[in-house]
């Protein structure tokens, strides 16, 4: 597979293909490390322990990797790259801080998923959120979503503390409760951004409980809501690929995996 710009920093972090028939497909269900191409020996056959082992961030014995990044580049935490960025904007080196967004789209990413809106500091939320949305072309979803959260607006606390309710969950192995969750983040009036973060939660809740079709629906949700973003349409794309192959719709599949790769190399 031939190495690209934009693949290598869009797809740094959590992806792991599984093979299947003749391709590979597959996702790595916690986006919180860096991501990461490839095929897997046989990883566990069991989804449950898969997405649990996922959403710790540990890693399976004996897992052959392909990298289209740097595979000597140390690993970036949210919390390192949020230290890092904090630094280089107080040290006046703006450009600096947004090339370091470029370098960890994904990270950064995180970061605004599990922000705390209600006691952060939003200052730094909204020029987070205006980097990532500059160096992913993703317009201003997140910018706008972070700008929902001003004086009068939405209850930064109440949907922090319902994202990181979803998050909880899931990391305690409570799948099916996240698959029927009904958290405020996730109401049609909530910004996009934040909404499609809800939907991808409970479509993993969903695909660890095996309620493929309740994943579906929730990921053809979370697209709708990210059109325009096609950094986080990308990874949407390569979680519901691995849905629809379990599903037993190889084509589509294969069809949603091409696409995501599309995607990432728009931006090299």
């Amino acid at each position: 597979m031939p190495q690209t710009p934009g693949l290598a920093r869009w797809f740094s972090a959590p992806l792991c293909l599984m093979p299947w028939s003749a391709k590979v497909a597959a996702v790595n269900a916690d986006a919180g490390a860096p991501l990461v191409f490839g095929e897997c020996r046989q990883r566990r056959a069991h989804h449950q322990h898969w997405v649990k082992e996922a959403i710790s961030g540990s890693e399976s014995e004996g897992q052959f990797r392909l990298r289209l990044a740097d595979t000597k580049a140390p690993r970036l935490s949210p919390e390192g790259l949020l230290t890092k960025y904090l630094a280089r904007q107080s040290e006046g080196r703006r450009r600096s801080a947004r090339e370091l967004v470029r370098t960890w789209p994904d990270v950064a990413l995180e970061v605004l998923r599990r922000f705390d809106y209600g006691d952060g500091d939003r200052a730094t939320a909204a020029s987070l959120a205006a980097d990532y949305d500059r160096v992913t072309g993703s317009g201003d979803g997140w910018s706008r979503a972070v700008s929902a959260l001003e004086p009068g607006g939405l209850d930064g606390k109440e949907l922090y503390e319902s994202l990181s309710e979803l998050r909880g969950d899931l990391a305690r192995g409570e799948f099916s409760r996240v698959a029927e969750s009904s958290s405020p983040a996730l109401d049609r009036d909530m910004p996009s951004a934040f909404r499609a973060e809800a939907l991808r939660l409970r479509a993993l809740g969903a695909l660890a409980s095996n309620r493929l079709k309740a994943a579906r629906r929730s990921l053809d949700q979370a697209l709708e809501a990210t059109r325009g973003q096609p950094h986080v349409a990308a990874k949407l794309r390569l979680l519901r690929c691995e849905t629809l192959r379990r599903l037993g719709r190889g084509a589509s599949a294969e069809r949603d995996w091409r696409q995501a790769i599309a995607l990432g190399a728009q931006d090299g």
